[in-house]
């Protein structure tokens, strides 16, 4: 039987561990299958064969699902769901062990994203009150931050075409917490919870920012590993919001290859080709791990248009900052994006800031594909939050 679903895809993507202990993790992403999927919001079994909460055009999509049943199909699940949302199979129970090496060519962290929120207060309530961010004048994913500018305009879009994926320390105060906003706001927040052994113990939560409309696939982070990760970056707060561990960016067809070319070309970087699309890397010691995944999706052709022309230009508030892992590769990418005729300043400049900025991606030949504003830092810029590591420790050597 199916059932038309008008108001957001059901689909989610999450990221697995592709085998063997965490110390191994190596970031894939794969498509969830059909194994009998708890739904605990609509107490259905999801079968679709691909799951993403990528946002983006939501009217005409469908999914199947069958009567909740206890037995076999919540086995299925144990052993379906429990491996395509955990972080490693058993991290939420065991200690973290470290991500090992760092691949060769990730760039050090992602330092901030910025949108366009049509509610800056109702997003800062859901990190800080719902997720358990700290408290600061910008709100802080572990050690990215998200830089909001409030556009006027009908909350009717989101407003980063994909979605994050991030851990926190506690995931079942994490799904109180939210319910708690539900029933203050009178509107949904929890869009679906996947309860893999228990109805009454989220494995995974897939949230709805109203600030934003954009989507927030959460785990719960391996045991340990938000102490470890404090101590690394010297933060002293219990902050149950710990990471952002990938981003998805949505891009109209045939810019995701391109996309990742050019971070090869400019950035030196390590970029890699998976199911779901091309994947930026970044690594810091045995500590940190992030990526920046963006995959080719059809309704981003008109939407991409769209946002141009729309009144709130949702587009244009949309940036990321990336730090390199050296000065070295810093002083490089710089010389490439400066002689490509990307960034005006001059190196004396650039240096002092420890930072430039470009807002164009070109091709091999120097068209433009893409409008995203970027800003890439040096990790001797102030605001880094890695502090007195040689290159040697923060490349896993």
């Amino acid at each position: 039987m199916g059932l038309e679903v008008s108001t957001h895809r059901l689909t989610y993507q999450v990221h697995l561990q592709s085998g063997g202990p965490l110390g191994g993790w190596t970031s894939d992403t794969h498509w969830a299958t059909s194994q009998g999927y708890h739904c605990r919001q609509h107490r259905t079994w999801l079968t679709r064969s691909r799951l993403d909460v990528s946002g983006g055009s939501f009217a005409g999509f469908k999914w199947c699902h069958r009567a909740w049943k206890l037995g076999g199909g919540m086995g299925a699940c144990n052993e379906g769901m429990r491996k395509l949302l955990m972080p490693a199979e058993g991290s939420c129970t065991r200690d973290w062990e470290g991500f090992g090496d760092v691949e060769e060519g990730s760039l050090l962290m992602i330092s901030h994203l910025g949108m366009a929120a049509f509610s800056i207060e109702a997003t800062r309530e859901l990190f800080l009150k719902g997720l358990g961010a700290a408290d600061r004048d910008l709100l802080e994913i572990g050690s990215t931050q998200l830089r909001l500018e409030k556009v006027a305009g009908e909350a009717d879009t989101s407003t980063w075409p994909g979605q994050m994926y991030i851990w926190v320390e506690n995931l079942q105060s994490t799904w109180q917490n939210c319910r708690t906003l539900e029933t203050s706001w009178g509107s949904e927040v929890v869009e679906s919870a996947v309860c893999c052994h228990d109805e009454r113990a989220a494995d995974a939560l897939v949230l709805r920012d109203p600030g934003t409309i954009n989507a927030l696939v959460v785990n719960q982070a391996p045991k340990g590993y938000a102490d470890a990760l404090r101590k690394a970056l010297g933060k002293s707060d219990k902050s149950n919001l710990v990471c952002l561990m990938d981003l998805l960016f949505l891009v109209p067809k045939g810019v995701s290859a391109q996309l990742g070319s050019f971070y090869q070309r400019f950035l030196s970087a390590c970029v890699t080709k998976s199911n779901d699309g091309y994947r930026l890397h970044f690594g810091a010691g045995d500590f940190l791990r992030q990526t920046f995944t963006f995959r080719d999706d059809e309704s981003q052709d008109d939407a991409w248009k769209d946002s141009y022309s729309h009144e709130v230009h949702l587009a244009l508030s949309r940036s990321v900052c990336f730090y390199v892992d050296s000065e070295a590769k810093f002083r490089i990418a710089f010389s490439k994006f400066s002689k490509a005729g990307l960034v005006a300043a001059d190196w004396k400049a650039v240096e002092s800031a420890g930072e430039f900025s470009f807002d164009k991606c070109v091709d091999a030949n120097g068209s433009t594909f893409l409008e995203l504003r970027h800003v890439i830092r040096s990790p001797k810029h102030p605001e880094c939050p890695i502090k007195s590591q040689p290159d040697s420790t923060l490349m896993g050597a």
